[in-house]
């Protein structure tokens, strides 16, 4: 399960004509500016005619909020997520002990 990604990150044009992320420990944004992030990487995309590289798992859901994730090695990524309403919980079904 992906986790939230701690630290700073800058947006980059890479060689396959995407806009994405990587790790930058001077650089200007991290989860807790990850709306700016977004419009940077939309103006960016925009400005370069370029793709953007954005995961989302549900593109039926309609009310998205980008989150900052790290992957595999570490590796920054944003995911346009579903946003959760406050107090929502895990949609895994509770588990009852039996023994």
């Amino acid at each position: 399960m992906a986790r939230i990604y701690s630290g700073n990150v800058e947006v980059i044009l890479n060689t396959k004509n995407k806009i994405t992320v990587r790790p930058n420990a001077s650089g200007k944004f991290n989860q807790e500016n990850v709306t700016d992030l977004h419009k940077a990487m939309v103006g960016y995309a925009k400005q370069h005619n370029a793709e953007l590289s954005f995961f989302t798992p549900d593109t039926k859901a309609k009310d998205l909020s980008p989150v900052l994730l790290s992957g595999r090695g570490n590796s920054p990524y944003v995911a346009m997520l579903p946003t959760k309403e406050d107090g929502a919980t895990s949609s895994r079904p509770t588990v009852t002990v039996l023994g």
